[in-house]
């Protein structure tokens, strides 16, 4: 008597060829996360420094000065920031040269 088995399950070939697919798409993807992670900190560090240059330009027109630190009390308080100065995402200070008033990151 000839009985006849079904077989359920993957085979070999197909596991391993799902392991290949799957590892092509991770090489795909994660640089590509990296690449748009990097590129949102850089574009949040821009956004804060353009919100931080606004407002020592209106510092400017009110005092007629410009702020020699972020931390200047008289800067940093909420007529100019009412939620606080922004921090960079990348830990680094904001710098403010005290005789243009232009803003930039520090090292």
């Amino acid at each position: 008597m000839n009985v006849k088995r079904k077989h359920s399950g993957f085979t070999v070939i197909e596991l391993i060829l799902s392991i290949v697919i799957i590892s092509i798409i991770a090489a795909v993807a994660i640089p590509r996360f990296t690449e748009s992670k990097a590129s949102a900190i850089a574009a949040a560090d821009l956004q804060n420094i353009a919100v931080i240059q606004k407002q020592v330009e209106l510092y400017h027109a009110n005092t007629g000065s410009y702020p020699s630190i972020l931390t200047d009390t008289s800067f940093n308080s909420t007529e100019y920031f009412a939620n606080g100065i922004p921090t960079s995402p990348t830990g680094r200070d904001y710098i403010i040269a005290s005789d243009t008033g232009v803003v930039s990151i520090g090292p």
